[in-house]
């Protein structure tokens, strides 16, 4: 195949820009942060999983508290019936009497039974939203912390893509100085060899494969046309001759 080595050289710049790309691609692909913000966001996951837990412990408990003052509540007023009953003197009947005061200290024992619970029952509330807010602080810190993350990782990005634009502008510019059929073979080994497909003759190493060429196939090189397109025999990508070639 043959080239002008104007060609031959652009096909080089083209090789150095494709290369840029390819790490500017890597280092926004290996951003820290895309690490920090799936770690967050397995946290926060594993926290809203606490937080739904919590406040369903937290309606259960409200909701048996309820119960139990509302079951005071109905054990002080029957309690309050009996006494108003045993101090308005209708009660006369001794036997009777007895029974109304036996009742009242059942409900005193009741009453203060169902007090207790009550009292566990705010205690265990009182420690269970403790428990709520500390995962909603949790889910709060996190959140801020995968907010900063992601600023940090878009600003970046915007960088690369500022960057990259730059790039393609210069890649665009260098196009039309390449001919169809060694821009198509160059996109033919790119593909096979990873994205470098042309890289100069260094002082007799290819700047490929990075290995030194025996002095017989350097001197064969340098012997071909210059508009002739030269392979690496060792990596068979595609050599541009520079004036650093032999020396």
């Amino acid at each position: 195949m043959k080239a002008e080595r104007s060609v031959q050289l652009a096909l080089l710049d083209l090789q150095g820009l494709d290369m840029e790309l390819a790490q500017l691609a890597h280092r926004q692909k290996s951003l820290p942060e895309h690490a920090s913000i799936e770690l967050l966001d397995e946290q926060l996951a594993e926290l809203n999983a606490r937080r739904v837990q919590s406040e369903t412990q937290l309606s259960d408990l409200e909701r048996d508290l309820r119960k139990q003052e509302q079951e005071v509540e109905l054990v002080q007023t029957r309690r309050t019936r009996d006494e108003d009953r045993l101090n308005s003197g209708v009660v006369t009947n001794p036997k009777d009497l007895t029974s109304l005061q036996n009742e009242i200290a059942a409900l005193d024992r009741r009453i203060a039974t169902l007090e207790d619970d009550e009292l566990e029952l705010m205690e265990t509330l009182e420690a269970a939203q403790g428990a709520a807010n500390e995962v909603a602080d949790l889910i709060r810190k996190a959140e801020a912390d995968r907010d900063e993350f992601i600023a940090s990782r878009d600003q970046q990005i915007a960088e690369f893509d500022t960057k990259r634009a730059t790039i393609n502008a210069d890649r665009e510019g260098l196009i039309p100085r390449i001919t169809d059929e060694v821009a198509a073979l160059y996109q033919k080994l790119a593909a096979q060899y990873g994205g470098l497909a042309v890289a100069a003759l260094d002082r007799g190493r290819c700047g490929a494969c990075r290995l030194e060429l025996n002095p017989a196939d350097v001197r064969e090189v340098l012997a071909k046309p210059a508009d002739d397109i030269v392979r690496c025999p060792e990596c068979s990508r595609i050599l541009v001759r520079t004036l650093d070639s032999d020396s």
